[in-house]
């Protein structure tokens, strides 16, 4: 008796389609940066705070204040280095893409961090011990 045949039958596709979900969403969350820096709408901004690293490791990231045509917007980079690139009051180029609720800045060094990896992995990990089963399944319907 394998682990599926003690789950019910509703669980191995709900994990087969979260597992996808998440390959689709990690490779989204890759190529968001490149897609904004291509498609976005550059414009100037001010550092107006350098970031320590809240995970405790170690670098510091910039704060950036800048203006669009619907108001001021904050952009906190995530792309921790050390030393900073970065100091208080620099000017620098920022591109931005806002779609309804969807609001994307960039800078031209930011980086897409640790998420689309742990992403990957977790559906990779879920469509390999779900999809198996699910092919099985459907092999029998046949």
């Amino acid at each position: 008796m394998n682990l599926f045949d003690m789950l019910p039958t509703y669980i191995s596709p709900s994990f087969a389609l979260i597992g996808t979900y998440c390959l689709i969403l990690a490779n989204e969350k890759q190529h968001e940066i490149e897609r904004v820096l291509l498609n976005g709408i550059r414009t100037s901004g001010t550092v107006i705070e350098i970031r320590q690293n809240p995970s405790g490791g170690l670098g510091e990231a910039p704060v950036v204040d800048f203006k669009t045509q619907t108001g001021s917007h904050r952009h906190f980079s995530t792309t921790y280095t050390s030393p900073c690139a970065y100091r208080v009051g620099q000017q620098v180029q920022i591109w931005y893409k806002f779609n309804k609720s969807n609001r994307t800045a960039a800078l031209l060094d930011d980086k897409p961090g640790r998420l689309p990896t742990i992403l990957f992995r977790w559906g990779v990990v879920l469509c390999l011990l779900t999809y198996p089963e699910l092919i099985k399944r459907l092999m029998l319907l046949l």
